[in-house]
């Protein structure tokens, strides 16, 4: 069940104003609402992921000695994961939620593309995540629960980490699911036999 809180502050009275975003020509297709962005906290992003890598590092040497070699991959791994979050692309259209990210492989012989896709009608809650080393680099984890095909638990849709403005993307997610929800209402009262 898709739950709404009204925001009671005086930001309530304007509308919610999306950025411009900077989409391929094969993204437009489809009406962008909204477009989320990952550049402004990319550089605290490359700095939380490197410190949870050397101290998965410095144990796994105390642990048995592999640690040194995850220690000689750190910069690529930094490397890969700059490409990684210089390629993310979150957008909200108005049926759909899409994320779309490349992944260089190890080798870097080839790109990987992942392309998810959560319909607004499915969702069923958004939750913000914020840990104690994430609260110091200002990163928040963005999840989106949505019911599953012919599944009764709800299934993490989308998981990201990095978007700069998490509260913003919550209210337009919300606010296109209720429009939605309520576009589907008048046309069940207009068409009771449908």
């Amino acid at each position: 069940m898709l739950m709404v809180y009204p925001d009671l502050g005086s930001s309530s009275n304007h509308p919610i104003t999306y950025p411009e975003s900077v989409l391929d020509d094969e993204d437009e297709e489809e009406q962008i609402l909204y477009a989320a962005s990952f550049e402004e906290l990319a550089r605290n992003h490359v700095q939380y992921d490197t410190i949870i890598w050397v101290s998965i590092s410095l144990l796994l040497v105390l642990a048995c000695g592999i640690g040194i070699i995850l220690l000689l991959c750190l910069p690529i791994r930094r490397f890969m994961l700059q490409k990684d979050i210089s390629s993310r692309k979150l957008y909200v259209t108005a049926n759909e939620i899409v994320y779309k990210f490349s992944r260089p492989s190890i080798l870097f012989w080839r790109v990987t593309t992942i392309e998810k896709r959560a319909p607004l009608s499915l969702v069923i809650d958004i939750i913000i995540e914020q840990g104690c080393l994430q609260s110091f680099y200002g990163l928040h984890t963005f999840r989106v629960e949505s019911i599953a095909h012919g599944k009764a638990a709800p299934v993490d849709e989308l998981r990201v980490q990095g978007v700069t403005d998490p509260g913003v993307l919550r209210k337009v997610i919300i606010t296109e699911a209720l429009k939605n929800l309520q576009d589907l209402r008048e046309r069940l009262q207009t068409y009771p036999y449908w």
